[in-house]
């Protein structure tokens, strides 16, 4: 049976030592730093490789349910005075394109991108959706190797901040986006 990250770019020496430092960054240790390589990659990046490689739209995918689910899980243990309407527009601003963005900035993740030589002249580092897609990836990826535990665990470790954020907004009369 072929393993999804099997398509992953090859992980050289130079490659290896980049997502170490991401590992330590973040303090999770992968168990498979192939899934770790294919959160990274860009479709730009996919496209222009000779061989078949793939990125990470799927584990995109995952990780924006597994973000979701963690964040609604916290706001409903968390706040038992908020009504669903106020859990659904915290939850829409702390899953966001911005929010993930600026969490996935502080960590360096356009440092750790894979991307196409196209991508890369057209400021592709810096794109929020770029950025913020990669977040979602990796948070999949830590899901599959670490398991949902450490993947709440990771999710919580900045989300609660945003989640912060929101209330402040809100107590100062601002709409949640």
């Amino acid at each position: 049976m072929l393993n999804f990250y099997e398509k992953a770019p090859l992980v050289d020496s130079n490659r290896e030592v980049e997502l170490f430092a991401f590992q330590e960054k973040i303090g999770i240790k992968f168990n498979n730093v192939e899934l770790l390589n294919l959160a990274f990659t860009h479709t730009s990046y996919a496209n222009e490789c000779l061989g078949d490689v793939d990125n990470n739209e799927r584990l995109e995918f995952l990780g924006d349910s597994v973000l979701g689910m963690v964040t609604a899980e916290y706001l409903f243990a968390n706040f038992p005075t908020l009504h669903e309407g106020d859990f659904s527009r915290i939850k829409s601003w702390v899953v966001s394109e911005n929010s993930l963005a600026e969490i996935a900035v502080t960590l360096d993740f356009e440092r750790f991108l894979l991307m196409g030589h196209g991508e890369e002249i057209q400021g592709g580092r810096k794109k929020k959706a770029i950025i913020a897609d990669a977040m979602e990836a990796v948070i999949a990826a830590i899901y599959l190797d670490q398991g949902l535990e450490v993947a709440r665990g990771y999710v919580l470790s900045f989300m609660k901040g945003q989640v912060e954020k929101v209330l402040l907004n809100k107590q100062s009369d601002k709409d949640y986006k």
